[in-house]
C-alpha cells in the first residue's frame, strides 16, 4: 500500500501496524540518512495526515491543521506568497471542490525548529496516480522566510539547500507535478537540482500607485477605447445575486475562445468559492452594463494584502462588435474601483498569457511583462507514461482544455 500511494520520503524499512520505520536522506551528497519513527493515518484523499519529526537540519515534514498558525506567519512574512495560500483559503479550496482535491503541505524547519519555508500543493488521485498540476488562485509556493531571500553567500546556500530538499520531499510522494511560483522567487537552482523542470512564464503587471503614469505608457488606440467605453458602459461592483449570471458569461467566453468543456459540478464550486472572496473582503465581483441595464462584461479581482496586489481572476463578456471597447475599459475601471477600495501601494497582475495575442493586448494596455517560474515534476515509472496519455485521450476526445 506505501508503495502505490507513495506517501514516504526515503528508504522505507517495516511496517507494523500504523508505526512506519524509514531513512530520510538530509542534506545533498553522501551525507547520510537519519532514522524516523512515525505513526501516520491516511485520509480520504490518500495522503499522510500526521506530522514526521526529526532532529536534522533543514527537516522536511507534513503539516497539519496544527500548525496552522505557523503556517500562517510564514505567508504574510514571506516575499514569495500571497494571501491565498493562508490555512482558512487552502481548506476553502478544498471544501469547494467537487473533484476531492487535498493539500499536501510541507514544512521546512530550521536547526532551531523554526519553520523557514514550504509548500502547498493541489493533490488529487487520477487513474491510480498521485497529482498535483493545478492551483486555483495563481501562485502555489515554494514559499520563503525573509530570512531565505537575501542575495549574501550563506543565504544563498541556505536558499538552495531548502529548496532541494522541498523539491525531493514533494517529488517523493507525488508521481506529476506542475505548479508556479511567485514572481518573487528568481533563485530556483535547488529545485533544478532536484531534478525538476523549470519553465520561465510571464505574468503582466501594472503598477497603479499613479494611474496617470499607466495612462501616458499605453499605447493609443488602447487610451481611446477605454474614454471610449467608459462614455458608453455604467460600472460598478456587483453582489452575490449576479453570481449565476457573471458565471454563464464567463463560461460561454471560454467556450468561445478556447473551446473549454466544464466539468458538471464547475458551477457550483466556482460559486462557492466566490462567496468565500467576497465575505472575507479579499475579492469583489465588477462589471459593466449597457444603457438598457444588462450586464455585457464582468471580472472577479482577488485582493492580497501580503504582496499588495490585486489579481484579475476571472472574466467574460457577451460576444458582439464592441468587445474591443468593453474589455479594456472594463479592467480599468475595475482596478480604480480596487485602487479605491484597497489603498495603495497596489499592483494589478493581470496573469498569464496562453495566446501571443492575448500578451500583446496586454503590452497594448502599458502592462510590464514579469517573469516567475513553472516547476514540472514527472516520475520515471509507468505512472506517468499512463497519466500524461490518458489525459492526451481526454483532450482530443472532448476538445477540453486541461487546467494545469
Amino acid at each position: 500500500m506505501l508503495y502505490d500511494y507513495r506517501c514516504v520520503i526515503g528508504r522505507v524499512h517495516y511496517v507494523r501496524g500504523s508505526l512506519v520505520k524509514w531513512e530520510i536522506p538530509v542534506g545533498s551528497g553522501n551525507c547520510g540518512f537519519v532514522l524516523v519513527f512515525a505513526d501516520f493515518e491516511m485520509g480520504s484523499g490518500n495522503m499522510l495526515k500526521r506530522a514526521i519529526t526529526d532532529k536534522a537540519a533543514n527537516s522536511i515534514r507534513i503539516l497539519s491543521s496544527e500548525d496552522g498558525a505557523i503556517w500562517d506567519a510564514l505567508v504574510d512574512a514571506s516575499p514569495t506568497a500571497n494571501r491565498f495560500l493562508r490555512s482558512d483559503c487552502l481548506r476553502m479550496l478544498e471544501q469547494t471542490d467537487s473533484v476531492g482535491i487535498q493539500f499536501l503541505q510541507l514544512g521546512a524547519f530550521d536547526h532551531a525548529g523554526n519553520l523557514c519555508a514550504g509548500w502547498a500543493l493541489p493533490s488529487e488521485r487520477q487513474y491510480g496516480i498521485n497529482t498535483s498540476t493545478y492551483f486555483e488562485f495563481f501562485y502555489a509556493g515554494p514559499i520563503l522566510s525573509p530570512d531565505l531571500v537575501g542575495e549574501s553567500i550563506r543565504v544563498r546556500r541556505a536558499r538552495m539547500q531548502v529548496l532541494h530538499d522541498l523539491a525531493q520531499a514533494g517529488a517523493g510522494m507525488l508521481d506529476i507535478i506542475s505548479c508556479e511560483g511567485h514572481p518573487g522567487l528568481h533563485d530556483v537552482r535547488g529545485i533544478c537540482y532536484a531534478g525538476w523542470q523549470a519553465q520561465i512564464r510571464y505574468a503582466h503587471v501594472w503598477d497603479f500607485t499613479n494611474p496617470t503614469e499607466i495612462l501616458a505608457q499605453m499605447n493609443r488606440e488602447h487610451r481611446r477605447l477605454i474614454k471610449r467605453g467608459c462614455e458608453s458602459y455604467t460600472f460598478g461592483a456587483l453582489g452575490p445575486d449576479h453570481f449565476q449570471t457573471f458565471i454563464a458569461l464567463h463560461k460561454d467566453t471560454l467556450v468561445r475562445r478556447f473551446r473549454w468543456k466544464s466539468a458538471s459540478a464547475w458551477d457550483t464550486d466556482l460559486a462557492r468559492r466566490m462567496e468565500w472572496l467576497l465575505a472575507n473582503d479579499v475579492g469583489c465581483l465588477y462589471g459593466a452594463r449597457n444603457a438598457a441595464g444588462d450586464l455585457c462584461a464582468a471580472v472577479v479581482l482577488l485582493y492580497s494584502c501580503q504582496d499588495r496586489t490585486a489579481y484579475l481572476w476571472r472574466s467574460g463578456n457577451i460576444a458582439f462588435a464592441g468587445t474591443k471597447t468593453i474589455v479594456p475599459s472594463l479592467y480599468w475601471q475595475a482596478c480604480l474601483y480596487a485602487r479605491e477600495r484597497w489603498g495603495t501601494p497596489l499592483c494589478i497582475n493581470f496573469g498569464g498569457s496562453p495566446q501571443m495575442s492575448l500578451s500583446q493586448f496586454k503590452d497594448y494596455l502599458g502592462a510590464r511583462p514579469e517573469p516567475h517560474f513553472r516547476f514540472i515534476y514527472r516520475t520515471s515509472h509507468w505512472r506517468s507514461a499512463l497519466w500524461l496519455s490518458n489525459r492526451i485521450l481526454r483532450k482530443l476526445n472532448s476538445n477540453q482544455l486541461g487546467a494545469g
